[in-house]
């Protein structure tokens, strides 16, 4: 049985789970369809909802630039609004700084930076929420413009819940948010555990234990242990091996974010 909290349909509110991980997979396969409602990318707030559908016709349709162009407009919309959430005591300094146009240039560069990364990448695609993707963006263009200015503008960032480094310490969690992403976690890494034991079915008896020895060196020690490894026993088909199943942990792990931020 599919473990985690209920998913919320943010469109008609019923709730429902699932019997199985391919089923949960089916629905993600088939746009987050709400099975009672019938809406695409159902536990999507409407903006958000919106950006992913104008980004799937975008790539479907050969990335036509009317597709692009849309998204850009809402970008334009929907900026504004987390910057004065998730970057109030930035934007303060910065209007203090460079006058009331600071809001508008920062969000220009934001929009700007964004559909440049679409234009510039054959594989960009924002693969959990366009909020997480613009905040990091947001971050960057105050810090460039910090770097072209004096050292009088403080913005005392740090990283929040989501990984990205869009918050600032008087924004915590409340309790209650707290415990339930602590619930989360647990089921991610039950989840994750259920995935390990399955590749035990498509390796080798040794080919499994390579993998258990180079996960554990990966998550204890990082990288460069594993190239270590490697480097030593030369195992290529272990490094294969290894090298599918982090590629299948990322995509799991991008989904089941998503599902949960928006859930």
């Amino acid at each position: 049985m599919a473990s985690g909290k209920p998913i919320t349909c943010k469109y008609c509110k019923n709730q429902f789970k699932f019997d199985s991980d391919d089923d949960r997979k089916k629905w993600r396969d088939n746009l987050y369809l709400c099975p009672i409602c019938k809406i695409d990318y159902c536990i999507l707030p409407e903006t958000e909802r919106e950006l992913k559908k104008l980004q799937k016709l975008y790539i479907d349709s050969g990335k036509k630039q009317k597709y692009l162009n849309e998204i850009a407009k809402i970008l334009y919309k929907y900026v504004p609004s987390l910057i004065k959430r998730y970057f109030t005591k930035a934007l303060y300094e910065a209007r203090r700084n460079e006058g009331e146009d600071a809001l508008d240039n920062y969000v220009h560069k934001t929009v700007i930076y964004v559909i440049e990364n679409y234009l510039k990448r054959d594989d960009f695609y924002i693969s959990v929420s366009f909020a997480g993707y613009c905040k990091d963006a947001i971050l960057w263009s105050f810090r460039e413009k910090k770097e072209r200015q004096s050292n009088d503008i403080s913005m005392d960032f740090e990283m929040d819940e989501e990984g990205h480094t869009a918050q600032y310490a008087d924004n915590k969690l409340n309790l209650l948010e707290k415990i339930e992403q602590d619930e989360y976690r647990k089921d991610i890494v039950k989840t994750l555990m259920a995935y390990i034991k399955e590749m035990k079915n498509f390796c080798s008896q040794r080919e499994y234990y390579v993998l258990l020895v180079v996960l554990n060196n990966y998550l204890y020690k990082g990288d460069k242990y594993v190239d270590k490894f490697f480097h030593v026993y030369n195992d290529n088909v272990g490094k294969l091996k290894y090298m599918q199943f982090l590629d299948i942990l990322k995509k799991e792990i991008d989904c089941l974010f998503f599902e949960w931020k928006f859930s």
